[in-house]
Formats: structure tokens, sequence, C-alpha cells
């Protein structure tokens, strides 16, 4: 008579077309706590011996890569299968989203019982003030505003530039800004300046001759043509000026990507709310989200289908920051993912849950005990 055998756990893949997100997580439900089963694409024998599952998202690998690669990643291509198509949630979807939505599990009939039981949620708190959506300092800083520079007396602005002052009385204190480039010899410089106030009435629109000659105007993107600057006789200095005739250090500046439109007017302004900030892009800084698809998204209007018109921006960054003071700083944040965090329920079923990845990744999809 041999030796007893010794039970051990497997899975078996059958057969299938893809899968999807969540059949993904009700595998690691299933094995780990209490998920569906999921006996159309998987066969877990011996579940019980399961002690422990690993997890890995690789952003960008898909099976043709895997395949081509298999052989330079001995640590995962060991314990490794053949692929099987997994479909996104939909065509436009980010990278990020998938992840979170991996580690959002569906909301349960007990769960929602108990929400429902809790009674309303409280009402939300009165609006923010402009004031209170103005870029941090470390913000400033990550996005590359222009800034004064420490030494000597006192803060002072780079060489080439000027910066606001304040004033004892501001006639406006919001306007938003946007400015058109074209490139000349020295790089992109700026061609023509549009300023409304906080009602969108426009205070400020001047088409700008840069000093070094234009090699290319760029037309579909910036809207300046040849003609156009014809007889201009408007300098940068010129238009800084009459900037500054709006701009006090304390005016709340609105627009889309700010730090571009203030290094070509090389003017340093530290009163920002920019909407690349305002509606963060899935994936955070430095990535940002174009001002024409928060427009289509938010606004339901479409901007810059032709040429670019500095007008039209500037009153659609006004019109997005305004709907950010009106709804609250989550209004146009990724929602959050309803139901119940993975990492949650994994813990309730009495098993511990390590992640390792980015702070900011963690931040998003980690609630409850961590470690």
């Amino acid at each position: 008579m041999g030796p007893p055998s010794q039970a051990r756990a497997a899975i078996e893949l059958r057969p299938i077309r893809f899968i999807r997100l969540q059949d993904i997580q009700n595998l690691v439900l299933w094995v780990l706590g209490e998920g569906s089963n999921p006996a159309k694409w998987a066969f877990v024998r011996n579940k019980a011996l399961v002690e422990r599952v690993v997890l890995v998202a690789v952003p960008g690998l898909d099976a043709e890569t895997w395949r081509a690669h298999r052989a330079g990643l001995p640590m995962l291509g060991g314990g490794l299968g053949e692929p099987v198509t997994l479909l996104a949630q939909r065509a436009d979807v980010w990278q990020s989203q998938s992840v979170r939505a991996l580690f959002s599990v569906p909301e349960t009939r007990k769960t929602k019982a108990a929400r429902t039981a809790a009674g309303p949620a409280s009402p939300p708190p009165p609006p923010h003030p402009p004031a209170f959506y103005r870029l941090t300092g470390d913000q400033l800083r990550a996005c590359e505003f222009p800034a004064l520079e420490e030494g000597g007396v006192s803060p002072a602005p780079p060489p080439g530039y000027i910066s606001t002052q304040p004033r004892p009385t501001n006639r406006h204190a919001l306007v938003a800004l946007d400015c058109e480039m074209c490139e000349t010899a020295a790089g992109f410089e700026v061609t023509r300046v549009s300023l409304v106030d906080g009602g969108g009435e426009v205070l400020l629109d001047e088409l700008v001759l840069p000093d070094t000659p234009i090699i290319e105007y760029h037309t579909r993107y910036s809207g300046i043509t040849e003609v156009m600057l014809r007889g201009v006789t408007t300098r940068l200095a010129d238009v800084q000026a009459l900037l500054l005739t709006h701009l006090a250090a304390d005016t709340l500046l609105v627009g889309h990507g700010l730090e571009n439109d203030l290094k070509a007017l090389r003017i340093v302004h530290s009163s920002i709310i920019d909407t690349s900030v305002l509606f963060p892009h899935p994936r955070g800084l430095p990535s940002r989200t174009a001002l024409r698809r928060l427009a289509a998204t938010f606004l339901k209007k479409a901007i810059q289908g032709g040429e670019h018109d500095s007008v039209e921006d500037a009153r659609v960054a006004l019109a997005l920051a305004q709907l950010k003071f009106l709804h609250g700083p989550a209004y146009g944040v990724e929602a959050p993912d309803k139901g119940e965090k993975l990492c949650v329920v994994l813990e309730t079923a009495g098993r511990g849950v390590s992640l390792v990845d980015r702070a900011e990744v963690l931040n998003k999809v980690v609630a409850g005990k961590k470690e």
C-alpha cells in the first residue's frame, strides 16, 4: 500500500471567449471570502487549502506582449498559463478606473438594507467661497508656475518677469485668462491675450506682435494668421501693462493650464484657480484633461473644433470653475465607487490584505485596515 496522497489546491480555467473585471473579482472572493462561484470559466479544486492569492496588475501588458517577452519575466512566467481576454468596462476607460473597479465590490442586499436603515445622508455643507479653490504653494510648484525668487532684501520675480502687486481696491475679484501662442525663433510667444470678468464680459482682447519673427503660426491651434498680425504694434510689455490694470496680487485668476499662459506673458501671479487641477485627470499630475473634453463632459459644449478662440476658452474655463464653486470640491472628480472596498470584504472574512503600489493609487483603492 503506497503513501497517502497529499491533497492540493488547483485551478482549472475552462474555454471561454472573454471574461470581465467582475469575474476576476468573483474568483478572488470565491476563494478567499463569500463570492459567487465562477463555475462558467474557472474551477477551483480544494479551495479551502488556498492560503493566499496574488493579483498583479501590469499596465500596458497585453496578450501579444506577454507571449513575446514571457521568457524575460521568469518570476511571472513560471506560474502563469495562457492569457484570457479581459473586456474593459467601456471603450474610453482609464487604467486607474479598471483597478478601482476591481477593488470595489458591488453592494449586497445586506449592506444596502443596513445603509437604508441608517436613514438619509447628512445635508451637503454650504458652498465654499471661490478663494477656497486657489492653488496651494505645493500645487503651484507641481504645475511649474513661475514664482518669485528668494534672495536679497525681498523675493523678486525671475529676470525678465514682472509680478502682480497689492492694491487697496480691486475692481475685479475674479477674472479668467487665456492666451494663444505662435512659434518664433525664440520658442512659443504670445500673440493673443483675452481676459474676461466673472460674468464672462470681455475686459481685454489684444493681438500681440512678438519681439522675435514668427516662423510658424500654427493657425489650426492658435487661430492666428499672418494677416491678423499685420499692422499690430502691441508688444509684450504693452499687454503686460494692460493686464496689470485688471490684475492685483489677490485677484483670483481662472484658466486652464495657466502656467503656460503666465510663462508666455512673463508674469508671476499666485492667486490661481486652474481647471486642469479642479477637474483632475484620473492618472493625476502631470497628466491633464483637455479643456475641450471638460467642456463636452460638464458643459455639454463643443469647443476647439476648428481654430482656437482665446475668448471662448477663457469663458469655458470660467464656467467650469463656477460649476465647481456651486457644487463643491467633489464635483467633477471621479465618482466614488459604489459598494464596499475589496480589502474590507476580505478582512471581514478573516483574510489579511497587503497592497503594493504608489501612494496615490493606494489612497484611491484602500479603505479600512491596511497593512
